[in-house]
C-alpha cells in the first residue's frame, strides 16, 4: 500500500518527536510512505525510509493560517501517488476526501489560550477552531488516539464510535535502565517533564516551592521541557522570591538524557489546569 503521511512539527512545543519517529518508522517498514512535513531534514537523520515532500509551516492560529497551510499541502498531494491519506493531530484540516483517511489524534484542540489585555490575563476558548477540528474528524475513515477518556471525547462530540480506537502509550523498558547515581546529598528532587507554561500549572509550581522552600531547604524542582518564551519572565520572578535554589528551569533537554533526570528525581509532577479537555 503506499501512504501519504503528513506531520509537522512545531519544534518549539514538543518536549519529543520520539513518538513521531516510531510511529513513522513502523509504517515505513511495512508500506511505501511519503512524508510531506516541515521538517524533512530532522526525519531523514532519524533514517526513516521515506520519499520527502517539504511543506512549509505557518503556525499563527487563525482560519487563514489553516487555509493557507492546508491548500498547499493538498496542492502537493495531487501531485503524489497514495492510497491511503495519514494525517498527524492538525497537520491538515481540510482535504480531499476520495481516498480513505486515518488519523492520529494525541491531543484534540478543546483547548484555551492566553490573551493579555490591559496586563489582565484572560482564557477565551477555542470554538471555533475546536468545530472546524470536529468536522475535519468526522471526515475521516478512522481515528486513532491515545486513551479511552479521549475516545470518549470524540464520541460524545458525534464522532461515530466505530471509527475511533485507541492506542495506549508505551515506555522502551531498555531506555529506562539506569539507576539513579548515588550521591550523599540532602536532596530531594521534584521533577516534571512537561511545558513549564501556565496550563502545566507554572503558576502553581512557583507557589508551591515558596511554601515548601521554606519548610525543607532541601527540596528542589527541576522543569523539563520547553517554555523558553517563558523563561525569561520566570526566571526574573523566581530569583526575587529567591527561589533560584529551588526551581531550575532546563528547558528542552536531549531525549536520551530523560532516563537519567527521572531516575535521579524522588517525585514526578504533572500539574493540569482545568478544563474540559484536562478533565
Amino acid at each position: 500500500m503506499k501512504i501519504a503521511f503528513v506531520v509537522k512539527i512545531n519544534f518549539s512545543s514538543i518536549i519529543s518527536t520520539t513518538y513521531h519517529i516510531n510511529i513513522l518508522k513502523f509504517f515505513s517498514k511495512h508500506h511505501k510512505i511519503t512524508i510531506l512535513t516541515n521538517a524533512d531534514s530532522y526525519l531523514k537523520k532519524q533514517g526513516i525510509d521515506a520519499d520527502y515532500v517539504h511543506i512549509p509551516s505557518f503556525t499563527f492560529p487563525n482560519i487563514s493560517r489553516l487555509l493557507i497551510n492546508d491548500n498547499i499541502t493538498n496542492l502537493k498531494l495531487k501531485n503524489i501517488d497514495y492510497d491511503m491519506l495519514v494525517i498527524w493531530y492538525d497537520s491538515l484540516i481540510f482535504f480531499n476526501q476520495k481516498k480513505p483517511v486515518f488519523r492520529f489524534v494525541d491531543i484534540c484542540p478543546y483547548q484555551t489560550f492566553e490573551r493579555f489585555i490591559k496586563g489582565d490575563k484572560k482564557r477565551i476558548k477555542w470554538n471555533l477552531f475546536f468545530k472546524i477540528y470536529l468536522k475535519s474528524f468526522k471526515k475521516s475513515s478512522f481515528i486513532l488516539t491515545i486513551s479511552p477518556q479521549m475516545k470518549q471525547f470524540l464520541i460524545e462530540y458525534g464522532i461515530s464510535k466505530e471509527k475511533v480506537q485507541w492506542l495506549p502509550h508505551g515506555v522502551d523498558l531498555e531506555r529506562f535502565k539506569i539507576k539513579p547515581e548515588t550521591k550523599k546529598t540532602k536532596e530531594f528532587i521534584l521533577i516534571s517533564p512537561v511545558q513549564f507554561l501556565p496550563n502545566r500549572g507554572s503558576d502553581l509550581i512557583i507557589k508551591s516551592m515558596e511554601k515548601l522552600s521554606a519548610l525543607d531547604k532541601n527540596i528542589k524542582f527541576i522543569s523539563l521541557g520547553n517554555g523558553d518564551k517563558e523563561f525569561k519572565k520566570w526566571n526574573s520572578t523566581i530569583k526575587d522570591m529567591k527561589l533560584d535554589n529551588h526551581i531550575f528551569l532546563k528547558g528542552i533537554v536531549d531525549n536520551k538524557e530523560m532516563p537519567k533526570y527521572l531516575s535521579n528525581a524522588h517525585v514526578g509532577v504533572s500539574l493540569l489546569e482545568i478544563n474540559e479537555y484536562y478533565n
